[in-house]
């Protein structure tokens, strides 16, 4: 049976001066709370996502790793990719 809750908008520490909190203590407590999915979405950054992956895997949690994007207007968009086009526009150029 699948939780009745899906949280999408957790924001980790690898968003700088929003979150206290690392992604495995995160993935850790959304268990605890008998989460089965949890969605990680830091600001303009993709940096949490291994350490998010990691943990989901050791605590038994589906991860849906996202960005959440600051727009030139102010708003905000949460991105999730799901396939390799999608991954490529997070990946750094050089």
């Amino acid at each position: 049976m699948s939780a009745p809750y899906v949280e999408l908008q957790v924001t980790s520490s690898f968003s700088f001066l929003r979150s206290g909190s690392q992604p495995d203590e995160l993935l850790f407590q959304a268990k605890a709370l008998g989460y089965d999915t949890i969605g990680l979405t830091d600001w303009n950054s993709m940096a949490g996502v291994i350490c998010a992956h990691l943990a989901a895997r050791e605590a038994g949690l589906r991860l849906l790793p996202g960005c959440r994007l600051a727009l030139r207007d102010g708003s905000a968009l949460l991105a999730y990719p799901r396939n390799r086009a999608g991954w490529a526009v997070f990946s750094p150029v050089f």
